[in-house]
């Protein structure tokens, strides 16, 4: 019995160790990135100098060279890095079959009879789509849990990149959280303001005072100034929305008197939530799908001004 009594914790440290060890080989680290990137460069230059590859006609001929192996020996948690190899540049096809080796989902993968670059196109659709899939899920989770002392942070400083979906860097993996942190922030703000002279006027002095990052509050309360330059040109006008809260949109326009105006019309979009948005979550029709745009956004968005 003594004996028994040390073995089994001794088997429950054993099996927990071999599981910590299992999650921490399929976290991407700074290092697999470097290393996968100094594998994937060796592998396109040895295709170009390899006669054999060259020669052939089949992708699968590059499977044969030494760079192939270890890249796939590094697993599926490389798949990223294969997807953004191939959203840099479509002729990267070469590495589909590592894709196939290492993806375990076979909807993910092209099964049509088409050109390898159309191939690569497909798998980075699918594979963009299902993060924004998961991505929504979460931020949606998150959504439910929000109360009113919720205290609300982007995943990093807030800014119009925060909740884009692509930024200078490539993909946002945090765009839909920041998404829905953003609008909850704005709409504590929104019950804050009110009409003086025919400006908005917010009574905050911090974000601290809603419960919002000082970063999240200051980007606000510039919106906020934005909303009262665009009224000041004449061409908007301060109305309530479905929940009662102050919002600033372009004034309806006169059709008949007016047939050679320029206009911007905002258009409307939904996040993925089955939830309604206020006006001041409207936008111009880019990836800024779920937010207010600055002064400055709006007037060089020139593919949503219409001609009346």
């Amino acid at each position: 019995m003594r004996t028994l009594f040390f073995i089994l914790p001794f088997i429950f440290i054993t099996t927990g160790c071999i599981k910590q060890n299992t999650e921490k080989s399929d976290i991407l680290t700074t290092e697999d990135i470097a290393k996968f990137d100094s594998l994937f460069n060796a592998w396109e230059k040895e295709i170009h100098n390899n006669p054999k590859a060259q020669l052939s006609s089949s992708t699968r001929a590059y499977t044969i060279l030494p760079q192939f192996k270890e890249l796939k020996a590094m697993g599926k948690k490389i798949i990223p890095c294969i997807i953004e190899q191939f959203e840099k540049d479509n002729n990267t096809f070469f590495a589909l079959p590592l894709y196939d080796e290492l993806q375990d989902n076979d909807s993910l993968k092209s099964h049509r009879e088409t050109s390898e670059q159309d191939k690569v196109s497909e798998i980075v659709q699918k594979f963009r789509e299902q993060e924004k899939r998961k991505m929504w899920e979460e931020a949606n989770r998150y959504k439910t849990s929000i109360t009113d002392t919720t205290f609300l942070k982007t995943r990093g400083t807030m800014s119009y990149a925060a909740i884009d979906l692509f930024t200078g860097r490539g993909f946002n993996k945090d765009y839909a959280f920041n998404q829905v942190v953003y609008l909850k922030a704005l709409q504590r703000a929104q019950k804050h303001l009110s009409v003086v002279n025919g400006q908005l006027a917010c009574d905050l002095k911090s974000g601290t005072e809603i419960y919002i990052s000082e970063d999240l509050y200051l980007f606000i309360t510039d919106l906020f100034k934005d909303w009262n330059t665009w009224l000041e040109s004449g061409k908007y006008e301060i109305i309530k929305d479905e929940q009662g809260l102050y919002t600033v949109l372009p004034k309806k326009t006169n059709q008949s008197s007016q047939t050679n105006s320029v206009t911007l019309r905002p258009i409307p979009r939904d996040i993925p939530t089955g939830e309604d948005i206020s006006p001041a979550s409207l936008s111009i029709e880019t990836e800024h799908d779920h937010y207010p745009l600055s002064t400055a956004q709006s007037e060089t968005l020139g593919d949503c001004v219409k001609i009346l």
